[in-house]
């Protein structure tokens, strides 16, 4: 599986776009420079074509790693809590921190 890592700095910080296996999958993450110990992940995409082979898997651990390589000490996302994503990063380990006023949930999974 090879990444492919594209950066972009903004005013606020940073984004980094995660693209695995040729394409077929992609993340980003961001991290504000404000608090650099937190990456934000976002945009988690697996191709339909693609989906059932664990490219999910790789990517999320891909992931994981590059936000370590960034510094953060902690991963986070917000999800829609009637999607099926939702105990998909449970069961990788994330934790459902709070509900947002949209109805959305915050999910954290520690890089420690």
């Amino acid at each position: 599986m090879a990444k492919y890592i594209h950066r972009n700095i903004w005013n606020w910080g940073r984004k980094d776009t995660i693209v695995i296996a040729d394409g077929r999958a992609l993340c980003q993450l961001s991290v504000e420079d404000e608090n650099p110990a937190v990456a934000y992940l976002s945009d988690v995409i697996v191709l339909e074509s693609a989906r059932g082979c664990g490219l999910g898997n790789d990517l999320l651990e891909a992931a994981k790693e590059h936000a370590r390589e960034m510094g953060a000490k902690m991963l986070c996302l917000w999800a829609d809590p009637e999607q099926w994503v939702v105990e998909w990063y449970k069961r990788h380990g994330f934790k459902q921190q709070c509900v947002y006023d949209d109805g959305m949930v915050g999910l954290t999974f520690d890089l420690e």
